[in-house]
């Protein structure tokens, strides 16, 4: 029986359906989205809640537009604007597609009157994810948490253009996560590429904010691609958009007893652009 009651609960009975209906299905899914976000949340050791949602997203990996083809045509469309939206198990489903229908890569051309599914880095993040068994030889990919950050930080890329802040939310708590992880912080004192960054900055004390600049960049992406994710999330902004994702993370990323420390929370968004641009340590 699954621990993870998102898992037990939310994904499984989805998961379950989606094969039994589409054998094609079975070992090209990935957890992504809320129900992702929540599962490495207690794994990471939190309780708190978190933004709740009804939804679920899983990411399809596949090989070209015939296999998905066969796999949506079994499949009952949700009402609504949504490309990718089914009914699946009585749960509202996104089932993005990467991969093989990528054109250009990291974008998916659905329709040709509708905007591409922008799928930055899934190809990279399914990679690097593990699999979970459900049970009854049921397994689906989970993304690292340095995966999930990567696809948030492409959603935040995206949509904060058009006044959409959602993201912000996510990101805080994946920085959340890193803040109060001793393994990590083990990592950025106890390596030469951590103390390198401490370094860079001329910080000392215990618990900088700029370890994020190593933690939490999206070091699962393929060099080719942290061009263009890095500068994006940032590039082009706005003063109203830089200061609404400093007010939501300071908001969002001090639940838990961090809200004495209000200047760590707001430089933590500048942390973690000058990590994603710095790259990751040789070998990891």
């Amino acid at each position: 029986m699954l621990d993870d009651p998102t898992l037990r609960d939310g994904v499984l009975p989805v998961v379950a359906e989606l094969t039994e209906h589409v054998p094609q299905a079975a070992g090209r899914l990935m957890l992504v989205g809320a129900l992702c976000r929540d599962v490495l949340h207690r794994e990471w050791g939190h309780s708190f809640p978190l933004r709740r949602t009804g939804d679920l997203d899983l990411a399809l990996a596949i090989d070209g537009w015939e296999t998905y083809d066969e796999v949506v045509r079994e499949l009952p469309r949700a009402s609504g604007p949504a490309q990718v939206r089914h009914r699946i198990a009585g749960t509202m489903v996104d089932l993005v597609p990467f991969g093989g229908v990528e054109h250009p890569d990291g974008a998916v051309p659905l329709r040709r009157d509708a905007d591409p599914l922008d799928v930055l880095g899934f190809r990279d993040v399914w990679a690097d994810a593990r699999p979970v068994a459900l049970g009854d030889d049921l397994v689906i990919r989970l993304p690292t948490v340095a995966g999930y950050t990567a696809l948030k930080l492409a959603s935040w890329a995206a949509r904060s253009r058009y006044g959409e802040y959602k993201d912000a939310g996510d990101l805080a708590c994946a920085s959340y996560w890193y803040l109060h992880s001793s393994t990590v912080e083990d990592r950025l004192y106890g390596d030469e590429h951590g103390q390198r960054i401490l370094a860079t900055r001329g910080l000392r004390s215990s618990r900088p904010p700029s370890w994020l600049r190593r933690s939490c960049s999206p070091t699962t992406l393929s060099p080719s691609w942290r061009p263009h994710a890095v500068p994006s999330c940032w590039s082009g902004g706005t003063a109203s958009t830089t200061t609404c994702s400093r007010r939501t993370w300071t908001i969002l990323c001090c639940p838990g007893g961090l809200r004495g420390d209000i200047p760590a929370c707001r430089s933590t968004p500048g942390s973690l652009r000058a990590g994603m641009a710095l790259g990751p340590r040789a070998g990891g």
